[in-house]
């Protein structure tokens, strides 16, 4: 059975290892980098969400099939030239689970939260190569605002 429960710091610390596992799956397909290097950069984000969820700057949403944590939206208020937003910082699902709706339901339940701040905007950054998301995303009425772009040289 599904369920998804906001995550106070000690179901973080709980499900740290779930956590670690889901970023650095997320972090290797969505960035082509190492498995290595994917897990010294998700060791310092592990180390920020805690101090954040700690100190309730972050919003941690997790989906827990029969007891184990198998997907999760950080998300966190910040000011975008003078109006307040939710930001979705990561949201990640167990290869396993997706395709299954999870990641909507997590975007629900971050919408109903933006909701109950009076908060009017979600925004967030995503791959341009996942184009399952980029689609999810353009679904759900998400709408392209600016573009990061790069050049390699």
């Amino acid at each position: 059975m599904m369920e998804i429960k906001t995550l106070q710091h000690d179901d973080f610390l709980m499900n740290i290892i779930a956590l670690k596992d889901l970023l650095i799956s997320s972090y290797e397909s969505n960035f082509n980098i190492s498995r290595e290097l994917c897990s010294v950069i998700v060791e310092s984000k592990i180390q920020e969400l805690d101090q954040y969820v700690k100190d309730q700057k972050a919003i941690l949403l997790g989906v827990f099939n029969d007891g184990t944590l198998v997907g999760f939206v950080w998300c966190y208020i910040h000011d975008y030239f003078g109006e307040k937003r939710l930001h979705v910082n990561q949201i990640v699902i167990d290869k396993d689970f997706r395709g299954q709706g999870i990641a909507k339901k997590l975007l629900a339940q971050t919408e109903k939260y933006a909701d109950k701040l009076n908060i009017k905007t979600i925004d967030l950054f995503v791959t341009e190569g996942n184009i399952t998301a980029v689609k999810m995303y353009e679904d759900l009425g998400y709408v392209t605002e600016r573009r990061y772009l790069k050049k390699n040289i």
